[in-house]
């Protein structure tokens, strides 16, 4: 028997984690920094793991910085504009 999670808007996943993930990836703000990193991660194909490679921090730092509860430090939002091809405002909407 298939033991099926639902998440906070009726949706079900087959664990706790793919239910977790699905909820995450739905809460964020496209306008919010996370969002914005999200939607350049996704146009540009690569996963979490390669741009937090390519940014030089762990996955799991990089999952804190795309879902909103840590903040870059300005290395990290440095090496983020290289691999984005954009500028500083571009990602914070100062």
């Amino acid at each position: 028997m298939k033991v099926l999670y639902e998440a906070f808007d009726g949706t079900h996943h087959e664990s706790r984690k793919a239910c977790k993930i699905y909820e995450q990836q739905h809460l964020i703000p496209e306008d919010s920094f996370g969002g914005k990193i999200r939607k350049r991660r996704l146009d540009m194909n690569l996963t979490q793991d390669e741009l937090a490679s390519m940014v030089g921090i762990s996955r799991v730092s990089f999952t804190n910085i795309e879902s909103n509860r840590h903040f870059p430090s300005v290395g990290v939002l440095q090496n983020l504009v290289k691999v984005f091809n954009c500028t500083a405002t571009d990602l914070l909407g100062f």
